[in-house]
This record gives C-alpha cells, structure tokens and sequence, in this order.
C-alpha cells in the first residue's frame, strides 16, 4: 500500500516562518474521467458521482494535512460545472477557477483553482485560454497545457507562470504516441524561452506527463525543453536554454544517502511512483519541474523537501496526487 509521504512543513495556504517569509501550496491530481452521469466514462449513478468527487476532494485535502492549498490544479475533468462542484467540496467558498474546455470539446479539459486571497490570476498572461476547442498545433481536440500567469497578493507579490500539463496517454504504445509528447515538450520549451520569460523566468511545470522523468520528450535532440535530474545543470550561470530541475528523480527509489538509510532510526518510505499500471508496476507520470528563478529565489521560491506523494482515496482515481510548497 502506498503511504503519503510526509514533508518536513505541513502544507498550509500561508505560513509565517522565522525569515518572515509566507508559503503557499500547489498540489495535482489527474481525476480520471470526473464525467457526468451517462456519459461514455463518466459513473453510473448520481450518487457513484457524489462520492466520486467526496473521495477526490478527501485525496487533495490529504496531500496537504487538511488545510486548502492555495492552487490546485486539475486533469480528466468532463466540464467546468464538475470542476467547480469538486473546488466547492474541497473549501466552500475558497476558489475561483480557469478551465481549458468548453461546450465544442469532446475530451475533459484541465482546470486551475486557485484562492484569490493568496494570490491573483495576471489576465495579460493567459495567452492561451479560450472558450472553446484548443487550437495549439498537432494537438488535436483536447489541450495537452494550460499556461496561466499569477502573482502574489501579499510578500514578495512575485510573479511566476504555472503550466499545467496532460500530456498524450501511452495507450495504443509507448512509441506510438512519443512524437505526440514530443510537441508538447518542444512548445512548452518554445514557450518559456519566447513568451514566459519576457515577464518572469520563474515557471513551474505540473501535471500527467505520461512519460517517466528520464524518458525521451525531456532529452530530446534539438527540443528546448531540456529538464534534469541535477540541480547544477539549471543552476549554472551560463545556462540559456529552458532547463528545468525534476525533483522526482529522486524519489523513484534512492531518495536519501546509503549512510543515511543504514542509521537505526530511519523510516522513511521508499515511493514507488505515482501511478500502477497493470503488468509494468509503478510508473511516475505525476511530475513537477522548476525552472532556475524558483531554485534561486528572491521573488518565489521551491521548497524541494516538501514534495509529497498521497494514495487516492477509495479508487476514486487511478494516480495519485502531487504537491509542493512554494516561499515568497
């Protein structure tokens, strides 16, 4: 069975620290088919609904101790009426929303909710939402990204663009849907080095990548999207190119020092993933990634401890969620 993985700071919307510094929380969750009641993947009855999204909202508030995390980000759901229905079971009251879909799209969208006493939507950025069918090249019907610019209200009042990611599924093979994740890794590079970065270079990449952090999509030859398991790779000064730092690296299987394992008093459990696919074992398709501004900090900074993984509840999905914390 898998465990959550405790952080070494509780994910609270925000926390005032020593520094004086407040945090807030991201966390993911691919919702697997949250779909009205008769449609083609959607639950049997009214009531399969409402317990579907009871056990949804549970997985969220479990990944970060109970307490609503300021952002929440959102795949696999059928309509923004859902979406809203989950955000509302989460925190009454406590989320406004941007949605990728529309009443023309035939695939579940990807939603943000995010607290708008936290932190605000920047409408300048959000250069590629619409009402309607995504219309990102070689893509298809549904949106494989969802670029959203925000800023804080409070602190630092940083700004900093949150990419949420579902990228095209394996199913069909592996090799048959690459060139597919392959575009969506050039544009998201694309992206950073042409448009993010003429407003801020701190961008946080999250989501279902269906592929694992050392697969093809992220190294490949000539892609601007060049994301890393070594933090010196981004960190290096004369680095230009849209590296980004995966911390999942780590957790698939030797997070901590052999001399640290062997000590008596060690406890912390070994991830196998995020996701178990039948015959293949655990996978680690739930990702986030950082560029170097959320490494350095100054405005908006990634706190890597607090990564944390959490079982859905009660087979309400088939992953499971992903957060983070964030000090600015």
């Amino acid at each position: 069975m898998l465990l959550a993985y405790k952080c070494l700071f509780p994910i609270i919307t925000i926390l005032r620290t020593d520094t004086q510094l407040a945090r807030f929380g991201i966390v993911f969750l691919n919702c697997y088919n949250l779909d009205a009641v008769g449609s083609n993947r959607g639950p049997k009855s009214e009531q399969a609904l409402t317990n579907k999204i009871s056990n949804l909202a549970t997985t969220l508030e479990s990944s970060t101790d109970g307490s609503p995390p300021a952002i929440v980000c959102l795949c696999e759901i059928g309509s923004e009426t859902l979406g809203k229905q989950l955000a509302e079971t989460i925190s009454p009251d406590f989320y406004q929303t941007l949605w990728t879909g529309g009443s023309n799209s035939p695939q579940p969208g990807l939603m943000i909710c995010y607290n708008p006493e936290v932190l605000y939507f920047n409408a300048e950025g959000d250069d590629r939402r619409d009402d309607g069918v995504a219309q990102d090249r070689n893509i298809g019907s549904r949106r494989k990204w969802f670029a959203v610019r925000f800023k804080m209200k409070s602190g630092s009042q940083g700004l900093f663009w949150l990419i949420l990611n579902h990228w095209k599924s394996q199913m069909g093979g592996e090799t048959q849907t690459e060139d597919q994740r392959n575009v969506s890794a050039f544009e998201i590079g694309d992206f950073f080095l042409g448009t993010a970065r003429t407003t801020t270079d701190a961008v946080v990449l999250i989501g279902d990548f269906n592929c694992e952090p050392g697969a093809f999509p992220f190294r490949k030859p000539n892609n601007s999207l060049r994301v890393v398991r070594e933090r010196a790779f981004v960190l290096r000064d004369r680095n230009r190119l849209a590296y980004f730092y995966n911390p999942m690296w780590r957790l698939l299987g030797e997070a901590d020092a052999l001399d640290i394992t062997r000590r008596d008093n060690y406890s912390a459990p070994r991830p196998p993933g995020t996701i178990h696919i039948e015959g293949q074992g655990w996978r680690t398709f739930d990702q986030i990634m950082v560029s170097k501004r959320m490494l350095t900090g100054g405005l908006i900074r990634f706190i890597e401890s607090s990564v944390r993984i959490v079982e859905p509840d009660a087979g309400c999905s088939d992953h499971c969620s992903l957060s983070a914390e964030f000090e600015y």
